[in-house]
């Protein structure tokens, strides 16, 4: 037990480290700002840093994290009696992987090369000392299967964070062979139960003590799904993996008949934490070939297998269905299995449908008779084959609104100016959202709802920046408004609804002229207090044109080709007009419009300002953002900051976040691009274009999408 609270505990240490760091060099939401312009911020940094290669670095910070967690983990298999000899093999493994990295930073010895490139709060204590190796146990043999099924191992993991076992794991599995790969997953998948423990959700506590020999039969099915896959994949026979999953299946279903939920599905809905689950854990098995093998009973009746097959007919046209368009990926070979989607939305699981909305929706569907459901059909297929618009008034012929009253409109009650500082930081995560990280410095905030984890910050600051006046009125139903008044008589007025939402931004130009950049429509405006996916609302999105048309290099193309690409309207019609914030939260809503890739940008390591030498790369995409808002001022980009899968998710968020709002802030500052125009957030390691757990320059990228079609009436130009 001791041996791993120590492992939890550095293991922790590896993952806080890295945000802790970023801290102390990035207080403020305002570095970004006075960093990027300044000659002097190539200074302030460690000179071996700036000597080095951003992607050498990298991977010695990877190399570091594998070599710790070989040396906890032989220390923990030494006092499990586990595999020693094997241990030690990773342990040297891993050494010499660190060496490498080193000699390619040309570092003159080891311990040297840690001490000027890994920061001390990330280090082991002693971590070049030798580890004594003490002869395994008699049972080492039995290992693989005690590691399964006696219960203590998993006990001694109840304080490891989810976090950090999907950030290290999937590094160290790729040293090890087939067999034990099988293993590490199927203890990933114990691994949550005793996780939940700790945690003050008791709705997962009590489940997992009412039904204890629930969750233990539903692990010996995860791990026989794990197994067949594993079979599968090194082209063995596994049809009698495929039985074991049958069998451990026939066990879950008649456990839950004796907790009165025969409907497996329900039943593991109800009992089994999702945490624990495994992905689309009750699909038909895949085999190699590409035939789909069900796991389910077989009938006995010729009654039933009428059934069977009409079932089995009915989930034959998904196998049928196109396969998704991938990323174009280049540079380093990659196979295709591991090249991403290329749509955002196909990267991430489908967003749940509240309960009650569900149990709304089956009434609903009950209660519709035939002749109307083949109508809605129908009319549902002319929509989805329906051509993509051809610019954005037809994008939007059936989401614009009528009348558009002014912003101005509405008499508000002016703030005293110590109410002013209260509204300017009040925000607040949707309802159902669990609050993950706060930041009074630089007004991020982290939540999670359901399988999102979310960053969201204020651009108060970015507006505000040359400003002569701001002031804060009282709207009724909890909603303010800002107005920032500039030195050249133009103003920027904003109403935000309770939760900090953005739900109307207008610009006025000094002779009175308005430009409506965001507008939701009062119908809309109390839906945005609870957050609710409007994709819900949406099939998938087919993509009707060529992935060419649909991403864009920016290094690959001059400025003509630029406006040309981004002036594009959406690939499908717009249903109605969103807020800055769903657009930003729902993959489905981003992927309506095309997407333009600058991947040419290299942020200083692990931070968020980029040097001088760089700005000139954002030349031909600021000149292309002018010429468009030359033509419509109400224009308004989405610039993205995206990381790789090394280190934590909540530090990957935030520090993509800081990355995108520094180029928002260089595209002003050096280009004079209205702040205004311009919206960020950061996605972290979500939507990888290559589906890799290591450093991967090409998932370290900006990207920029052209949303006003989605969030602004294009009629009021």
């Amino acid at each position: 037990m001791r041996n791993a609270i120590l492992k939890n505990t550095m293991l922790a240490m590896l993952s806080i480290a890295p945000m802790q760091a970023i801290a102390q060099d990035a207080p403020s939401q305002d570095v970004p700002a006075q960093e990027v312009p300044a000659e002097e911020t190539q200074a302030t940094e460690a000179p071996a840093q700036d000597m080095q290669d951003q992607a050498a670095v990298d991977e010695l910070m990877v190399a570091y994290e594998q070599y710790a967690e070989a040396r906890i983990n032989l220390t923990q298999v030494q006092a499990d009696g586990g595999d020693v000899a094997a241990a030690a093999s990773n342990l040297d493994m891993a050494r010499e992987n660190l060496s490498d990295a080193c000699r390619v930073l040309e570092a003159p010895d080891l311990a040297t090369c840690l001490d000027q490139f890994i920061p001390p709060e990330m280090r082991l204590p002693d971590d070049l000392a030798p580890i004594n190796i003490e002869p395994a146990p008699e049972a080492e043999a039995e290992v693989p299967v005690e590691t399964q099924s006696e219960p203590e191992p998993v006990t001694e993991r109840e304080s490891e964070p989810v976090m950090e076992s999907e950030e290290v794991a999937p590094e160290a599995n790729a040293e090890s062979d087939a067999q034990t790969e099988a293993q590490a997953d199927a203890e990933a998948v114990q691994e949550p139960v005793s996780e939940e423990a700790p945690v003050e959700n008791q709705d997962e506590m009590s489940a997992d003590d009412s039904a204890p020999e629930l969750i233990a039969a539903y692990e010996a099915y995860a791990a026989a799904r794990i197994a067949f896959t594993q079979a599968d994949a090194a082209g063995e026979d596994s049809s009698a993996a495929a039985d074991a999953v049958l069998n451990a299946r026939l066990d879950l279903e008649a456990i839950c008949a004796e907790l009165g939920a025969p409907n497996l599905a329900a039943c593991l809905d109800e009992y089994v934490p999702a945490e624990m689950r495994l992905p689309n854990d009750l699909a038909p098995l895949e085999m190699n070939s590409g035939e789909a093998t069900s796991d389910e009973p077989m009938p006995e009746t010729d009654a039933q297998e009428g059934e069977q097959a009409a079932t089995e007919g009915e989930v034959a046209p998904v196998e049928e269905q196109p396969t998704e368009p991938l990323e174009q990926v280049e540079g380093v070979e990659t196979s295709e299995e591991d090249v991403a989607p290329v749509l955002d939305s196909a990267k991430e699981e489908p967003a749940p449908v509240p309960a009650e909305e569900a149990e709304m929706d089956a009434n609903a569907e009950a209660a519709t008779d035939g002749e109307t459901a083949v109508e809605a059909e129908a009319d549902a297929e002319v929509k989805a084959d329906a051509p993509p618009p051809q610019d954005d008034a037809e994008a939007q012929a059936e989401a614009a609104p009528k009348e558009i009253t002014s912003i101005t409109a509405e008499e508000g009650e002016r703030v005293s100016d110590e109410e002013k500082v209260e509204a300017a930081a009040a925000r607040s995560a949707p309802k159902d959202a669990k609050v993950v990280q706060e930041s009074e410095s630089d007004f991020r905030i982290v939540f999670q709802f359901n399988n999102q984890v979310i960053v969201e910050n204020k651009d108060n600051e970015r507006l505000e920046q040359g400003s002569d006046e701001t002031y804060i009125e009282r709207l009724r139903n909890g909603r303010t408004r800002e107005t920032i008044v500039r030195a050249d008589g133009s103003e920027i007025v904003t109403i935000y609804n309770r939760n900090g939402d953005i739900i109307r931004r207008s610009r006025f130009t000094p002779d009175g002229r308005e430009y409506v950049l965001v507008y939701v429509d009062e119908t809309y405006e109390d839906d945005l207090l609870e957050w609710r996916d409007p994709a819900l609302d949406l099939g998938p999105l087919r993509l009707e044109i060529p992935v060419s048309e649909y991403v864009l290099d920016a290094d690959e193309a001059d400025e003509d080709e630029l406006v040309q690409f981004l002036d594009q309207p959406p690939v499908e019609r717009v249903q109605r007009l969103y807020s800055i914030n769903e657009v930003k939260r729902s993959a489905r809503i981003r992927d309506m419009v095309r997407r333009l890739e600058v991947g040419g940008l290299t942020f200083d390591t692990a931070k968020a300002t980029i040097s001088t030498n760089q700005i000139d790369s954002l030349t031909n995409v600021a000149n292309a953002m002018l010429d468009l808002l030359d033509e419509n001022p109400a224009e308004t980009f989405l610039i993205e900051g995206h990381t790789d899968a090394v280190g934590g998710e909540v530090y990957n968020l935030e520090l993509s976040d800081r990355r995108a709002e520094t180029v928002a802030v260089i595209l002003t500052q050096a280009f004079g691009i209205p702040p205004e125009n311009l919206a960020t957030q950061g996605y972290g390691e979500r939507y990888l274009k290559v589906r890799t757990q290591e450093a991967d320059r090409r998932n370290r990228r900006v990207t920029i999408k052209r949303i006003t079609p989605l969030i602004s009436p294009v009629a009021r130009r």
